[in-house]
């Protein structure tokens, strides 16, 4: 892992630490090759679901409690303590779509989303 790969999870797990509790249930949507859902892990979050669509999945389903490889609305009726989306929806072609689409998207963290949602974006 680079300096710069460590230092941008260090600078995440600053917002995250506060949040975390026994029992957690945590999502994280773009959850990559898992590198954060470990550190989150170490910390105590006993549950930890990713979503990853990209190859990356593979090297998480070796980290995280269970890897999702289908959109957020596959999670529809789920609740989760914590939602965590870096620099995701910047990569989504048509977020009017996704958004105002049914379940997708926003109305799916309202939904599965009891306590916290921490989804930074660098632009839509």
């Amino acid at each position: 892992m680079t300096q710069a790969h460590q230092a941008k999870l260090d600078d995440r797990l600053k917002d995250i630490l506060p949040l975390l509790s026994p029992n957690l249930r945590v999502l994280e949507i773009g959850c990559a090759e898992g590198s954060l859902a470990a550190r989150v892990i170490e910390q105590g979050a006993l549950h930890y679901t990713g979503i990853e669509l990209s190859a990356d999945a593979l090297a998480a389903e070796k980290i995280l409690h269970r890897v999702v490889r289908a959109s957020a609305t596959s999670l529809h009726k789920e609740v989760f303590d914590l939602l965590l989306s870096f620099h995701v929806l910047e990569h989504i072609d048509d977020i009017g779509a996704e958004t105002v689409r049914g379940d997708r998207c926003s109305l799916i963290m309202a939904r599965c989303c009891s306590k916290y949602l921490i989804m930074p974006v660098t632009k839509c």
